[in-house]
């Protein structure tokens, strides 16, 4: 001890503590170690599949969330929080499936969790169609996937329906021991479509008659008549003819040849009605002493017989027809030909008209159009054109000599060459206002030769208002 008072002061060491970290499951974190009283900074959070960090708390309860600041006078441990992420699902539909099973994904995904899609493991069916995959939107306007694929989880739960392609199926038709086919032309259908059932086309069966379609060749299964409808099935359809036997009887005659005339120079028709099954055998014959005897016909072995050219020598001849088959035969009655003498020219006049009702006037303008259209001109033609009832003439418009006589306005035409035509306008007034039908008829003659007679008249009716 010296001479005089002393006074000793106490020296401190700072003393360090520790924060450890209690990840809860999480990735580790490394422990601090610093002076007590130094700034403390809160260190990278860990992580954790499936789940966010929500901070560090001082107790193991999670009930005090810790702040850092600075280091404390004591050892902590923090322990990590954690809130869990959502999960998704993936589902399959089968989307009108009639068969099999969608498959099953029983995972739990978290957002941008990759999804594998499954195939059709669960064999799912739908008749008339076959399995093409899943789509996100049952009519497959969404994303498109095969087994196999991938994408990221989204958001929300993910429905994936089953797509189907719908199969091709055909409408055959069969003869059935017939001959012949027909083809639809509008194979392929789809399970559903509407298919019109098709005529025979050209098949036949000898002997049969086509009474229509079935399903069954022996006809036991759906018939359908041509023009018939049906909905296609899932499968391929086909049709079988269905035939009837005809019912066979001898030949009998239904019309009998009818007499003919001919000019020299031109043929002539003869014509037989009939019925028999089976088909008859045709031979017509020739008499050329009115009956007395007969003689076949070489060649004229049809339903028709048309003459050569005929002469004058020809005149009276007389032609029948014998038909057979092998249940009988007939002889049809005797026809005769009447050969004319040859004309010195052939025309073929005709006459059209037209007419118009003129409300204003009370007048009838009717237009007579004369025509020639045969080989040589028509000579000596004359056209009677016969007044309507209530009318009288006002105007002829013609370049050829008329008279009129009685209720008729007769033209002197004369001679018309071939390929020529005539217009003729007459103008008749209506002597009483009424309503009804005005009606003219105008015939026209030659003194040629004119084969045809059915053009060479011509009415007209106008309806008066």
């Amino acid at each position: 001890m010296g001479s005089s008072n002393v006074t000793l002061y106490a020296k401190w060491t700072i003393n360090q503590y520790t924060i450890s970290f209690n990840s809860n499951g999480g990735s580790s974190v490394t422990a601090i170690t610093q002076d007590y009283g130094t700034t403390v900074s809160e260190p990278a959070a860990p992580t954790r599949t499936g789940y966010t960090f929500a901070g560090w708390y001082s107790d193991s309860a999670l009930t005090t969330a810790y702040t850092f600041t600075t280091m404390s006078a004591e050892n902590i441990t923090l322990y990590a929080k954690w809130t869990a992420l959502p999960t998704y699902t993936v589902s399959y539909n089968g989307n009108g499936n009639t068969g099999g099973s969608a498959p099953t994904d029983s995972n739990a995904y978290y957002q941008d969790d990759t999804v594998t899609v499954l195939g059709n493991t669960g064999n799912l069916t739908k008749t008339g169609y076959t399995f093409a995959g899943w789509n996100t939107a049952a009519n497959g306007s969404g994303d498109s996937y095969n087994a196999g694929d991938t994408f990221q989880m989204g958001t929300a739960n993910r429905i994936l329906y089953a797509q189907w392609s719908a199969n091709d199926y055909y409408v055959y038709y069969t003869n059935n021991t017939g001959t012949g086919s027909q083809t639809d032309s509008n194979n392929p259908y789809n399970i559903g479509e509407i298919v019109t059932v098709l005529d025979k086309g050209s098949m036949a069966k000898e002997g049969y008659t086509f009474t229509g379609w079935n399903t069954a060749a022996n006809g036991s299964g759906t018939a359908y008549a041509p023009a018939a409808t049906f909905s296609m099935p899932g499968a391929d359809v086909t049709l079988y003819a269905q035939w009837t036997a005809i019912a066979t009887h001898a030949p009998t005659i239904t019309v009998q040849p009818q007499d003919m005339m001919a000019a020299v120079g031109e043929q002539a028709s003869f014509d037989v009605e009939y019925t028999g099954f089976p088909e008859p055998d045709f031979q017509w014959q020739l008499s050329t002493n009115n009956g007395r005897k007969w003689s076949n016909i070489a060649g004229a072995n049809s339903d028709t017989y048309i003459t050569p050219a005929a002469t004058s020598k020809m005149n009276g001849y007389k032609y029948r027809v014998k038909l057979s088959n092998n249940l009988g035969s007939v002889i049809s009655e005797a026809a005769t030909l009447t050969v004319s003498a040859a004309p010195a020219a052939v025309a073929d006049v005709s006459i059209t008209k037209t007419g118009i009702y003129n409300l204003a006037t009370n007048t009838v303008t009717w237009t007579i159009t004369l025509s020639n259209s045969g080989p040589d001109a028509a000579e000596g033609v004359v056209v009677a054109d016969n007044l309507s009832n209530n009318c009288r003439v006002l105007s002829v418009t013609t370049g050829y000599n008329y008279k009129i006589s009685g209720k008729k306005v007769i033209f002197e035409i004369g001679t018309l060459g071939n390929g020529s035509s005539v217009e003729i306008t007459v103008i008749e007034a209506l002597v009483i206002r009424a309503t009804g039908e005005v009606t003219n008829t105008a015939t026209v003659t030659t003194t040629s030769y004119d084969p045809d007679l059915t053009n060479n008249t011509d009415t007209k009716s106008i309806t008066i208002l």
